[in-house]
């Protein structure tokens, strides 16, 4: 079985409960959900413990992205992007 974090923020719980029932039933893939909760835990803060599993699955929206987003703040996560790094990220917008 494939481990796979799903990032979300606790308004986008529907959505993320969806995606990793989906993905537990047909893509036989275990999904663990990890909450970001605006101001204190954004998504910055908490995608690297997805770095042992398979995949990493960020959604984005704005409850989980801080207005004014500093690049500073998302260096390591685009360093991994940019680096074609192991796992690998994928982000879905929610609006």
């Amino acid at each position: 079985m494939l481990d796979i974090l799903i990032c979300h923020a606790p308004a986008d719980r529907a959505a993320a409960d969806a995606i990793a029932s989906r993905l537990a039933a047909c893509a036989e893939a275990r999904p663990w959900l990890e909450e970001c909760a605006l101001p204190d835990r954004a998504i910055p803060e908490i995608w690297d413990r997805g770095l042992a599993g398979a995949a990493i699955l960020l959604l984005l929206s704005p409850d989980s992205v801080r207005q004014r987003v500093q690049r500073e703040e998302w260096a390591g996560l685009l360093e991994h992007f940019e680096g074609n790094e192991s796992p690998p990220v994928a982000c879905v917008r929610l609006a």
